[in-house]
């Protein structure tokens, strides 16, 4: 997967996820070391 895909995908996962009420920056931080 490309990194720009990666950031799509962190991007779009955050987004939803403040939506739905969670922690929109801790989740993306979260994702981030994840997909490393």
């Amino acid at each position: 997967m490309t990194s720009f895909l990666k950031d799509i995908t962190i991007f779009v996962f955050g987004d939803l996820q403040s939506v739905v009420g969670k922690r929109g920056p801790v989740s993306q931080v979260r994702l981030r070391f994840q997909w490393s």
